[in-house]
């Protein structure tokens, strides 16, 4: 949990993320004496996979990592502590998110500019549920994108509310703000998404709805638009790249350069025989299914979370894609 020396972060909880890597941070509410919460990016851009945390007593964070296997190069560059201080500089972003029996409500580090975030079209919100399974991760169940009738901006500008008149209990509402949202400073958005978890909907609670008022201003083209060709890079983005570069910049898992038709050593489980095995989509499509399956020599098991658990066939189909094509020899 965040000290009081971190600011308006003070009482949020943070963590390390394997699949995004950095720290992320935890906003926490109580509902009918529920727990539950919203998660937001904090910080990314650090050098280990971090899952360990002390605060010495002026505030300042040591985060550790530390890994397991025979290769000690591995080890070394991907144990270690990373010391994280809270600076007070201003950033733009949201703070904290807060249900309400009729939708979310936002509230941000600094104030919004005058005039901005009335228009529920620039929200994009989408909900789901999990199938439960016996190993680690599950499917998404129901996933759709969500109604925003309507946002409303407070008086001092610090929070929007989203009627969202679809809230179901035990499913995740992912929001994503509009990047050209700014504040009354000028700065753009430091992270604009967010995660919220929906244990229990706060009953006789309802969230302020209000008509925007004149000169609010009102986008006229779309805020958000997905490209199905894009799609394998995205995924590669936001699954991949924390552990496995392009380049040969050393992260936690393998380099991926050079890596289609390469020939690789590994072990069919755990301390099993090494054997020589060619990159292709078969192997790839294996290794995230089942990232235990054909260990590469020198990498422990368990590193690499089975990410194939929350992906479609699709998705798999077009991240195997993107890889055999980001890492073909020319």
């Amino acid at each position: 949990m965040l000290p009081q020396t971190w600011g308006p972060y003070s009482g949020q909880v943070i963590f390390g993320d394997a699949t995004f890597g950095g720290l992320q941070r935890v906003f926490l509410e109580k509902v009918d004496g529920v727990m539950q919460g919203t998660a937001f990016s904090f910080s990314q851009g650090l050098r280990h996979m971090l899952h360990r945390f002390a605060f010495t007593e002026n505030g300042e964070l040591y985060a550790g990592g530390i890994a397991r296997g025979s290769d000690k190069e591995f080890i070394d560059r991907v144990s270690g502590l990373t010391r994280i201080r809270y600076t007070g500089k201003e950033v733009f972003e949201p703070l904290a998110a807060r249900l309400r029996s009729n939708g979310l409500e936002i509230e941000f580090t600094l104030p919004l500019a005058e005039g901005t975030g009335w228009d529920p079209a620039g929200y994009y919100v989408t909900q789901w549920s999990y199938q439960g399974t016996q190993t680690y991760g599950g499917n998404k169940v129901q996933h759709r994108l969500a109604e925003v009738r309507s946002a409303t901006v407070s008086a001092d500008r610090r929070r929007v509310f989203l009627e969202l008149p679809g809230l179901k209990t035990s499913e995740v509402l992912y929001l994503r703000l509009p990047q050209n949202l700014p504040s009354a400073s000028g700065q753009p958005l430091w992270a604009g998404e967010l995660w919220t978890n929906i244990n229990r909907i706060p009953q006789n609670q309802p969230g302020t709805v209000q008509a925007a008022p004149p000169g609010a201003l009102v986008n006229t083209t779309p805020y958000f638009k997905f490209s199905k060709g894009d799609a394998g890079r995205v995924l590669f983005q936001n699954f991949c790249s924390a552990c496995h570069s392009l380049d040969d910049t050393k992260l936690v898992g393998p380099s991926f350069r050079g890596l289609a038709g390469a020939k690789r050593q590994v072990r069919d489980k755990p301390g099993g025989e090494l054997r020589e095995v060619t990159v292709n989509a078969t192997y790839l499509r294996q290794s995230i299914l089942d990232p235990n399956a054909l260990l590469v020599d020198g990498y422990p098991e368990n590193l690499m979370p089975p990410i194939g658990a929350t992906l479609t066939e699709e998705q798999i189909d077009a991240l195997v894609t993107y890889i055999l094509g980001a890492t073909k020899k020319k």
